[in-house]
Protein backbone atom coordinates (compact mmCIF):
# COMPACT_ATOMS: atom_id res chain seq x y z
CA UNK A 1 0.00 0.00 0.00
CA UNK A 2 2.75 2.20 0.58
CA UNK A 3 3.86 2.33 -2.89
CA UNK A 4 0.10 3.55 -3.85
CA UNK A 5 0.52 6.91 -2.18
CA UNK A 6 1.54 10.78 -3.38
CA UNK A 7 3.97 13.08 -0.60
CA UNK A 8 6.18 15.77 -2.69
CA UNK A 9 7.15 15.60 -5.71
CA UNK A 10 9.80 17.45 -7.74
CA UNK A 11 8.97 18.12 -11.32
CA UNK A 12 11.09 18.97 -13.94
CA UNK A 13 9.24 20.55 -16.85
CA UNK A 14 11.35 21.00 -19.98
CA UNK A 15 10.36 24.67 -20.81
CA UNK A 16 12.22 27.46 -22.25
CA UNK A 17 11.68 30.87 -22.23
CA UNK A 18 13.92 34.08 -23.08
CA UNK A 19 15.17 35.18 -19.89
CA UNK A 20 13.10 38.07 -18.33
CA UNK A 21 13.90 40.86 -16.35
CA UNK A 22 10.99 40.81 -14.75
CA UNK A 23 9.13 38.96 -12.09
CA UNK A 24 6.41 36.17 -11.56
CA UNK A 25 4.97 34.81 -8.67
CA UNK A 26 2.32 31.44 -8.01
CA UNK A 27 -0.64 31.54 -6.52
CA UNK A 28 -2.31 28.07 -5.65
CA UNK A 29 -6.50 28.62 -5.33
CA UNK A 30 -6.84 27.82 -1.83
CA UNK A 31 -10.05 25.51 -3.75
CA UNK A 32 -7.01 23.64 -4.87
CA UNK A 33 -6.60 21.01 -2.35
CA UNK A 34 -3.22 20.32 -0.84
CA UNK A 35 -4.28 16.69 0.78
CA UNK A 36 -6.95 14.47 -1.08
CA UNK A 37 -7.25 10.85 -2.06
CA UNK A 38 -7.88 9.96 -5.95
CA UNK A 39 -11.02 7.90 -5.86
CA UNK A 40 -11.28 4.29 -6.81
CA UNK A 41 -12.25 4.16 -9.93
CA UNK A 42 -13.03 1.67 -13.16
CA UNK A 43 -10.49 -1.18 -11.73
CA UNK A 44 -7.47 1.92 -10.66
CA UNK A 45 -7.23 1.73 -6.76
CA UNK A 46 -7.24 4.64 -4.45
CA UNK A 47 -4.65 6.84 -4.38
CA UNK A 48 -3.79 9.37 -1.17
CA UNK A 49 -2.40 12.65 -2.34
CA UNK A 50 -0.44 14.98 0.36
CA UNK A 51 1.87 17.97 0.17
CA UNK A 52 0.23 18.85 -3.80
CA UNK A 53 0.60 22.84 -3.13
CA UNK A 54 4.66 21.80 -2.48
CA UNK A 55 4.51 19.51 -5.61
CA UNK A 56 3.34 22.16 -7.59
CA UNK A 57 5.41 24.82 -6.31
CA UNK A 58 8.78 22.49 -7.10
CA UNK A 59 7.33 22.57 -10.84
CA UNK A 60 6.79 26.04 -11.31
CA UNK A 61 10.21 27.25 -9.57
CA UNK A 62 12.35 24.54 -11.35
CA UNK A 63 10.27 25.14 -14.55
CA UNK A 64 8.68 28.47 -16.06
CA UNK A 65 9.27 30.16 -12.71
CA UNK A 66 13.24 29.52 -13.39
CA UNK A 67 13.35 32.08 -16.06
CA UNK A 68 12.02 34.96 -14.30
CA UNK A 69 14.52 37.67 -12.66
CA UNK A 70 12.55 36.88 -9.05
CA UNK A 71 10.46 34.15 -8.20
CA UNK A 72 8.51 35.39 -5.32
CA UNK A 73 6.73 31.94 -3.65
CA UNK A 74 3.42 31.69 -1.96
CA UNK A 75 4.62 28.96 0.29
CA UNK A 76 6.37 30.65 2.54
CA UNK A 77 5.11 30.07 5.93
CA UNK A 78 3.59 33.74 7.57
CA UNK A 79 6.21 34.32 10.13
CA UNK A 80 9.10 33.54 7.58
CA UNK A 81 8.04 35.93 4.66
CA UNK A 82 4.52 37.56 5.01
CA UNK A 83 5.70 41.16 4.91
CA UNK A 84 7.83 40.72 2.13
CA UNK A 85 4.99 39.25 0.09
CA UNK A 86 2.19 41.36 1.22
CA UNK A 87 4.54 44.59 0.54
CA UNK A 88 6.32 43.61 -2.90
CA UNK A 89 4.20 42.66 -5.64
CA UNK A 90 5.08 40.49 -8.59
CA UNK A 91 4.93 41.77 -12.18
CA UNK A 92 3.19 38.69 -12.75
CA UNK A 93 1.31 36.15 -11.18
CA UNK A 94 0.44 32.81 -12.30
CA UNK A 95 -2.76 31.51 -10.40
CA UNK A 96 -3.60 27.91 -10.90
CA UNK A 97 -7.08 27.78 -9.90
CA UNK A 98 -8.13 24.24 -10.58
CA UNK A 99 -5.28 21.34 -10.79
CA UNK A 100 -7.39 17.94 -10.60
CA UNK A 101 -5.24 14.88 -10.81
CA UNK A 102 -6.67 11.49 -11.87
CA UNK A 103 -6.20 8.19 -13.24
CA UNK A 104 -7.40 6.58 -16.54
CA UNK A 105 -7.10 3.19 -17.10
CA UNK A 106 -5.17 2.33 -20.63
CA UNK A 107 -5.35 -1.78 -19.97
CA UNK A 108 -7.71 -3.89 -17.94
CA UNK A 109 -7.45 -7.48 -16.49
CA UNK A 110 -10.53 -9.77 -17.41
CA UNK A 111 -11.62 -13.10 -16.11
CA UNK A 112 -13.35 -14.17 -19.22
CA UNK A 113 -15.72 -11.32 -19.47
CA UNK A 114 -15.27 -9.97 -16.30
CA UNK A 115 -12.91 -7.06 -16.23
CA UNK A 116 -11.26 -7.77 -12.50
CA UNK A 117 -9.23 -4.51 -12.63
CA UNK A 118 -6.81 -1.97 -14.59
CA UNK A 119 -3.69 -3.19 -15.83
CA UNK A 120 -1.95 -0.05 -16.86
CA UNK A 121 -2.63 3.74 -16.14
CA UNK A 122 -1.70 7.15 -17.11
CA UNK A 123 -1.63 10.02 -14.59
CA UNK A 124 -4.42 12.94 -16.34
CA UNK A 125 -4.26 16.16 -14.89
CA UNK A 126 -7.00 19.05 -15.60
CA UNK A 127 -6.08 22.16 -15.08
CA UNK A 128 -7.47 26.11 -15.20
CA UNK A 129 -4.76 29.04 -15.32
CA UNK A 130 -4.51 32.20 -15.01
CA UNK A 131 -2.01 34.75 -15.48
CA UNK A 132 -2.24 38.85 -14.14
CA UNK A 133 -0.24 41.39 -14.16
CA UNK A 134 0.74 43.70 -11.31
CA UNK A 135 -2.69 45.17 -11.02
CA UNK A 136 -4.26 42.28 -11.11
CA UNK A 137 -5.62 42.28 -14.86
CA UNK A 138 -6.20 38.75 -16.37
CA UNK A 139 -3.55 38.86 -19.08
CA UNK A 140 -3.80 35.05 -20.34
CA UNK A 141 -6.21 32.24 -19.25
CA UNK A 142 -5.49 28.44 -20.29
CA UNK A 143 -7.23 25.68 -19.52
CA UNK A 144 -6.03 22.03 -20.73
CA UNK A 145 -5.79 18.29 -19.98
CA UNK A 146 -2.32 16.45 -20.00
CA UNK A 147 -1.16 12.83 -19.19
CA UNK A 148 2.17 11.06 -18.50
CA UNK A 149 3.75 10.02 -21.01
CA UNK A 150 4.21 6.78 -18.74
CA UNK A 151 2.17 4.17 -17.79
CA UNK A 152 1.72 2.81 -14.41
CA UNK A 153 1.75 -0.80 -14.81
CA UNK A 154 3.58 -1.89 -11.47
CA UNK A 155 4.08 -0.49 -7.20
CA UNK A 156 5.65 2.72 -7.13
CA UNK A 157 4.70 3.88 -10.62
CA UNK A 158 1.39 6.49 -8.91
CA UNK A 159 4.18 9.23 -7.90
CA UNK A 160 6.10 8.58 -11.29
CA UNK A 161 2.72 9.25 -13.60
CA UNK A 162 1.90 12.12 -11.83
CA UNK A 163 5.44 14.05 -11.40
CA UNK A 164 5.11 13.62 -15.27
CA UNK A 165 2.07 14.91 -15.68
CA UNK A 166 2.99 17.78 -13.39
CA UNK A 167 5.81 18.71 -15.88
CA UNK A 168 3.53 17.98 -18.77
CA UNK A 169 1.08 20.79 -17.26
CA UNK A 170 3.68 23.24 -16.81
CA UNK A 171 5.40 22.91 -20.51
CA UNK A 172 1.49 23.41 -21.51
CA UNK A 173 1.25 26.71 -19.69
CA UNK A 174 4.14 27.72 -21.02
CA UNK A 175 3.48 27.50 -24.05
CA UNK A 176 0.11 28.35 -24.22
CA UNK A 177 0.74 31.21 -21.60
CA UNK A 178 3.42 32.39 -21.21
CA UNK A 179 5.76 32.48 -24.54
CA UNK A 180 3.41 34.83 -25.70
CA UNK A 181 2.13 37.17 -22.48
CA UNK A 182 5.33 37.68 -20.85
Amino acid sequence: MNAVKIGVLEPHPLVDLDRSSRSLSLRIDPNVPDAFTVAEHDGVTAVPVSQWHTSLTNGFNSGPGSFFQNIFRNDLKKSEGSALLGAVKSDYELSLVAVNLDYVPTAVFSRGVQVVGAASVVARIRYIARLTDKSGVVVARAQGEVLSTSQWTAPGGSPTTCNEALEAMYVDITRKMLAKAV
